[in-house]
């Protein structure tokens, strides 16, 4: 009996025989194994202290006296016992499991107890506990559930994987795409650098040549305006003096002088006592009168000395327009998006006028008729350089683009036509059948090549500049009556300045006939048609002073017109087809009688 209450004692009280047994060990002299012992407990105590006895859970019966018949006992009563045994074991282990922890010790596993009880505690044969039951269809639809949600899950995860990927791809792209640009742009960048360097540097070298080119230019056209204006002005004053002195001998009357006033106009300065002539220059004048009227104007000769070269000082890359054309083209090629928004094609055409206008500085634009007789294939825009570099360039860029444009339309309206307003307004001659053959061959190549209707308004200022010289002329043109009672040089006098008329007329018509149809050929018939109401004025002058030697040959061009097609298919307006046979029936009483 006392053991068991001894054992009963050491399961409820283990801290305390734990106390006692460090006392006695004390005692006995072991002081060191003593310390570490109290020590131990010391910590142990000082953590929360969990007790492995409770009697809450012990339904254990302890009798003191003589042992009743086990027979007595139910059943029940023995599980009980068994039970609260394994779970005060439980407990204990459990215990040990947390002050382990505490104490930062790995837990071990816990073997299966001998009895055949898993670690979840739970006995591993059939109790009498109540065991929970579920039927097989319950457990089969939560599974179903289970799935329908896993798939659902795996589902949804595969979309938001393959949103990913292409999230990953698209930034991938982007991030390449860039990387290509911020490439393009770096070289694009460096490249606009070298063509900046590269056009300051051509600037400047053009702005100290384009002086030297316009005076060289200017000191042409200086030249050939006063070997012009000297031959019109020694035909007009000659021509004044020799009817101021016709005039004064008798040999001519006043009234049939037409259109003297503007000579005396002109050369007002002069008296009829103060004729600087002598006998011997008016026999020269005879002489000349006699052989008609012919072309007066010659094309200068002269040119550019053969070492003359005004870009030879130049490096290599700017000494030449094909070679800064290359340059330009070079870029377009590589950079066609920069090149067009940074307007490079507006700059290249000012950038290559100047090597255009050195070209041109001893090139005569009234004068092309006459090369066109001594060369066998005639005068063309080939001849140039420029036109030959920037027009093939063009018929290659309209192939591909059907675009035409380019910098050879700047040149050809800016820099040539504008070259032949120059010359126009400063010598031409309305008299002069080479110049104003020239001027058609050029507009007929311009026209050929397809050019006119891309610079129509440079083509209309240089003919107004022409037909304004065919009209001052004209109003100011001197024009004599004769009868058959006139002396010999009156007469060939006369017959010359008819001729002389009739010249400005052909060549006129000349003009006319090789200009596309539209405002500039409208403007042109309007200045024959004033040129043909002067001719019809001196005619009726004649026939009312009944002086008609001459009217058969003032008329010979218009009896030309009458009976000719060919004007009429050149005009483009039925209004002026009316106007032209309008002034055909004017002149066709005078026609008549020139034919009897």
């Amino acid at each position: 009996m006392l053991a068991s209450l001894r054992s009963e004692q050491s399961a409820l009280l283990p801290s305390k025989r734990a106390q006692e047994d460090v006392e006695m060990d004390v005692q006995a002299g072991n002081d060191a194994e003593v310390e570490r012992k109290v020590a131990a407990a010391e910590e142990e105590e000082a953590e929360e202290f969990i007790s492995l006895a409770t009697g809450t859970g012990t339904r254990s019966r302890v009798t003191f006296g003589v042992d009743l018949d086990r027979s007595s006992l139910s059943k029940a009563t023995e599980v009980v016992e068994e039970e609260s045994a394994e779970e005060e074991e439980e407990q204990s282990r459990r215990w040990e499991e947390e002050l382990m922890r505490r104490a930062g010790h790995r837990v071990p596993l816990a073997p299966e107890s001998k009895n055949g009880r898993p670690r979840d505690g739970l006995p591993a044969y059939p109790t009498r506990r109540k065991v929970a039951c579920v039927s097989l269809g319950s457990v089969l639809g939560k599974l179903e559930k289970s799935l329908e949600s896993t798939a659902f899950e795996d589902e949804r995860a595969l979309r938001e994987l393959a949103r990913l990927e292409a999230e990953t791809a698209l930034i991938e792209t982007t991030l390449k795409q860039q990387q290509e640009e911020l490439l393009v742009s770096s070289e694009e960048f460096d490249y606009f650098q070298e063509v900046q360097d590269f056009v300051k540097g051509l600037s400047f070298c053009l702005r100290e040549k384009v002086k030297v080119i316009d005076a060289k230019a200017r000191k042409a056209t200086e030249e050939c305006a006063r070997q012009v204006e000297r031959i019109r002005h020694d035909e007009l004053f000659g021509a004044w003096e020799d009817i101021q002195f016709y005039l004064s001998a008798g040999r001519l009357q006043q009234a049939q002088v037409v259109g003297i006033d503007q000579l005396d106009a002109h050369f007002k300065e002069y008296t009829a006592g103060e004729l600087s002539s002598t006998g011997s220059q008016r026999s020269d004048r005879l002489q000349k009168y006699q052989l008609h009227f012919v072309e007066s104007y010659v094309s200068p000769q002269y040119g550019p000395s053969g070492d003359e070269d005004l870009f030879d000082d130049a490096i290599d890359e700017i000494n030449s327009l094909k070679r800064v054309y290359g340059r330009f083209q070079e870029w377009k090629a590589k950079f066609p998006e920069v090149y067009k928004s940074t307007y490079c094609e507006l700059a290249q055409e000012k950038l290559l006028a100047p090597y255009v206008q050195a070209e041109l500085i001893y090139w005569d634009p009234l004068g092309v008729a006459d090369v066109k007789s001594k060369h066998e294939n005639g005068w063309s825009l080939d001849v140039f350089t420029w036109f030959r570099v920037l027009h093939k360039h063009l018929q290659q860029s309209n192939n591909e683009s059907g675009n035409a444009n380019g910098p050879i339309l700047y040149q050809i309206r800016d820099v040539l036509l504008e070259k032949v307003r120059v010359a126009v307004r400063s010598y031409f001659d309305p008299y002069s059948s080479l110049q104003a053959r020239s001027l058609g061959l050029l507009l007929e190549e311009i026209n050929r090549h397809g050019y006119i209707p891309h610079v129509g308004d440079a083509v209309q200022r240089l003919m107004n500049a022409v037909l304004d010289s065919f009209s001052i002329e004209a109003k100011r043109s001197v024009l004599i009556t004769i009868g058959s009672n006139v002396t010999p040089d009156v007469s060939v006098f006369a017959h010359y300045l008819l001729e002389r008329f009739i010249a400005l007329q052909d060549n006129l018509l000349t003009l006319f006939v090789t200009l596309p149809k539209g405002d500039i050929a409208a403007t042109a018939f309007r200045c024959l048609m004033q040129v043909l109401h002067r001719l019809l004025s001196y005619v009726r002058h004649c026939n009312e002073i009944h002086e008609m030697k001459l009217v058969p040959v003032a008329t010979q061009v218009v009896r030309q017109l009458s009976s000719s097609s060919h004007l009429l298919e050149v005009l483009s307006d039925p209004g002026q087809e009316r106007e032209l046979k309008h002034i055909t029936e004017l002149f066709s009483p005078y026609l008549q009688s020139a034919g009897q």
